[in-house]
């Protein structure tokens, strides 16, 4: 019996028919691979609502370019939205950065016209608005209406302060002389209840945005009557629809500095409020009234002897507290003002304020008042005016609860019409019936005596019409003629003028007899009966022995 032996031959580890599928396996790898390098990144997108999204239809764009697709639909945990997954192309990584925006384009109609007609035919999209920081981010929020500001949209935003929000709206329009430069991007309510709004001014316009603009009202419009006739003024068209605002430098206000982002400015409700406060910066002050502050009305103009610095803020007894009216013996009329910074002192800052506070303690103590005054005889409307009175004794800012009051004094006219009054409540007191009687008597007899006269001088005319009244004259001058003759005879040298003077000579001594014999009489009457006893003969030398 014979014996084999086993041959043992080695076989090669892989076969060559191996190859076919280890190469197709490398080429699945290879595809597989390059088909999540090729289909990019996948982003979270968080919504309120799914409207118009599906899954693997609704795409993602830039600026009208394709850049992803939305892959699946989810509800959030919470139930009150909705989670987008959706896969961005590898060539728009760089579009998803800290800032990118995401929103769904669709049909709308509202205050900025209407947009989204093309997806009408095409349907929903996911619009992505570029923007900035660094890239990798992939969750995001997503907005349900367009961004007022998308993406790397450049510009600055200011704040706009109002109390009122009626024709404000987000969208709306910030026009600069009719044009639109910018948008409201958003409104909110401060906790003091004014109403803030945010307003966005696109690059280059926000240049024209100066510390001394300022912003009004401009959704509706103005109507009046002038004597040229009818001024009508409004912005636009889409400003009285949807609402809107409007800024501009004040008239004879040269701009400002540029104004830094978040500034805040306040919204007036007109633009002829503008040129009434053009100053951005007021001091309030309070001013209490004795008398009726009828014919005053808020946005009357407070004047500095006859220069506008401000205007009536309000007039309201609410102004003060029951517990100070309630003090006063009569009530008094309680008037806010506001007074412009910048005009009185050329400062339109918190530093100007102080200085017109300051200037305004001075003025008082010199005999500053604020006072009513007519402004219109016609329409009876009034003034405050802030004027120096002499008269007045030095006086002083006061505090009452929040606001400073500055002293003030009755108008002169006021002053004049009280007197008036006075004076015609003395006049009906006076007995005015009386006096017209009297008056009465009086004319009467004053015309009685008039038609006296007139009698009395038509006599006279009458006599002197007379002929014996006319022949008066020449008679008069006949006898003139005659004693000027006369005289003429009596010169010195005349005969009958030495004639005359021995006759006056005899009358002389006749005058001095009468006057002996008259005196005789007064001392002996009976002389007249009885002669006076005669004296004895002397005899010779008797009278020398005697003595």
């Amino acid at each position: 019996m014979s014996s084999s032996q086993a041959i043992i031959k080695t076989r090669p580890k892989l076969s060559s028919i191996w190859l076919i599928p280890i190469l197709a396996l490398l080429v699945s790898v290879w595809i597989v691979t390059q088909h999540y390098l090729d289909r990019g990144p996948e982003i979270r997108i968080t919504f309120q609502t799914a409207e118009g999204i599906e899954a693997g239809k609704t795409k993602i764009k830039a600026l009208n370019v394709e850049v992803g697709i939305v892959e699946r639909v989810e509800l959030h945990r919470d139930l009150e939205s909705v989670i987008i997954h959706a896969r961005i192309k590898p060539d728009a990584v760089n579009l998803l950065r800290k800032e990118t925006q995401f929103w769904v384009e669709k049909p709308r109609i509202g205050s900025r016209g209407i947009s989204g007609l093309s997806t009408l035919l095409s349907g929903a999209y996911i619009e992505l608005g570029p923007g900035e920081g660094p890239i990798g981010k992939t969750e995001y929020t997503g907005y349900a209406n367009r961004p007022l500001t998308v993406g790397k949209q450049k510009g600055v935003n200011v704040f706009l302060l109002s109390a009122a929000s009626s024709s404000l709206s987000e969208g709306a329009p910030v026009l600069y002389r009719g044009f639109r430069v910018g948008q409201i991007t958003h409104l909110e309510v401060l906790s003091s209840g004014q109403l803030r709004a945010s307003a966005f001014i696109n690059e280059p316009y926000d240049r024209l945005v100066s510390s001394t603009s300022r912003f009004f009202n401009a959704s509706g419009f103005s109507f009046r009557l002038t004597p040229e006739g009818m001024d009508f003024e409004s912005e636009s068209i889409s400003s009285l629809m949807s609402g809107g605002v409007a800024f501009d430098v004040p008239n004879g206000i040269n701009p400002g500095a540029n104004v830094k982002e978040g500034q805040e400015f306040v919204l007036y409700d007109k633009l002829a409020d503008i040129d009434l406060h053009p100053y951005q910066f007021v001091n309030e002050y309070l001013l209490l009234f004795d008398a009726s502050t009828r014919g005053l009305q808020v946005g009357a103009p407070v004047e500095y002897r006859g220069i506008p610095v401000g205007s009536v803020a309000a007039i309201s007894m609410d102004l003060i507290s029951d517990d100070i009216r309630n003090e006063q013996d009569v009530p008094q009329v309680p008037v806010l003002i506001k007074v412009d910074t910048g005009r009185l002192v050329g400062d339109d800052s918190i530093k100007g304020q102080k200085r017109l506070q300051d200037r305004f303690v001075s003025y008082v103590a010199q005999g500053m008042r604020a006072a009513l005054k007519n402004a219109s005889l016609v329409t009876g409307q009034r003034v405050i005016t802030l004027d120096f009175y002499p008269e007045v004794k030095a006086g002083e800012i006061s505090q009452l609860e929040r606001f400073t009051v500055l002293p003030t004094i009755s108008d002169d006219v006021d002053r004049v019409i009280s007197r008036v009054g006075i004076f015609v409540d003395k006049l009906n007191k006076l007995p005015l019936n009386e006096t017209v009687v009297n008056a009465n008597q009086t004319i009467n007899s004053l015309q009685l005596m008039i038609e006296q006269a007139n009698h009395l001088v038509k006599s006279g005319h009458d006599l002197l019409a007379q002929d014996e009244t006319q022949a008066i004259p020449t008679e008069l001058n006949n006898t003139l003629q005659q004693l000027q003759a006369t005289l003429s005879g009596l010169s010195p040298n005349a005969p009958v003028y030495q004639s005359l003077i021995n006759t006056l000579d005899q009358a002389k001594v006749t005058l001095q007899s009468v006057e002996r014999v008259s005196n005789a009489l007064d001392s002996q009457p009976s002389s007249i009966l009885f002669s006076e006893p005669k004296d004895p003969d002397l005899t010779p030398g008797a009278h020398q022995d005697e003595k």
